[in-house]
């Protein structure tokens, strides 16, 4: 995991002086960051499966249900207008 994120960040140098990274740059440097950040949490769930994958584990999730009525939803006809 660790040799993986110094591909990252070995991928991901440094821009000259006086240029920015760009929007993919930002992007791919930010997840390298994050992963070795949090790799503590990330490990600990590759190690033990009990562990939830994200912190919504006791949330039921409803679903959406659309408009009742005529099956138009918000769109009138013009002979509505």
């Amino acid at each position: 995991y660790h040799a993986i994120i110094a591909e990252a960040f070995a991928a991901n140098p440094d821009p000259p002086p006086g240029r920015k990274r760009d929007y993919l740059q930002r992007a791919s440097f930010n997840l390298a960051v994050a992963l070795r950040d949090h790799a503590d949490e990330i490990l600990r769930f590759t190690a033990d499966l009990a562990v939830p994958f994200d912190n919504y584990a006791d949330v039921v999730v409803m679903p959406i249900c659309g408009p009742v009525g005529s099956g138009d939803g918000p769109f009138l006809g013009l002979s509505s207008a």
